[in-house]
């Protein structure tokens, strides 16, 4: 196996318990994300954002299942990726924080559920919107 997908692999072995910052450090060793300055509450300035600091706030296997999920999407900067059913919106913020060059809008049907996740989650490159994919997006029939 080639030292790349070991350290992968590795990285879905830890343990829960195991400090973010470690976790952080192995994902930046096996992706190209670069990281800037610390994050500004009130502007949420993207040149003094600290993508650890906003991570914090969700569970280590959030941060994974976002990390692995990016890793097999080609994006470029400037694209719009779209999360139907986003629920608590925190796959979607983690997503909109590894990749800042890329805007995310997490959709969901319930009005209660997309509040509070826009209370939660907040970036610059992240939105939540109330939508229902069956009857604002898929049209019957088609």
């Amino acid at each position: 196996m080639p030292a790349r997908s070991k350290e992968i692999t590795s990285l879905w072995k830890e343990p829960e318990n195991k400090n973010i910052d470690h976790l952080i450090g192995q994902i930046e060793q096996t992706d190209s994300i670069q990281k800037s300055g610390k994050m500004s509450e009130a502007t949420q300035d993207p040149q003094t954002f600290d993508r650890d600091e906003a991570l914090k706030i969700v569970p280590a296997q959030t941060i994974r299942k976002g990390w692995f999920t990016l890793a097999h999407l080609i994006l470029e900067p400037g694209s719009t990726v779209v999360d139907m059913g986003c629920s608590d919106g925190a796959l979607t913020y983690v997503m909109a924080a590894f990749s800042p060059q890329v805007k995310f809008i997490g959709v969901d049907r319930t009005k209660r559920i997309i509040t509070k996740a826009r209370q939660t989650f907040k970036l610059p490159n992240l939105e939540y919107r109330v939508g229902d994919i069956t009857k604002d997006i898929l049209t019957k029939g088609r």
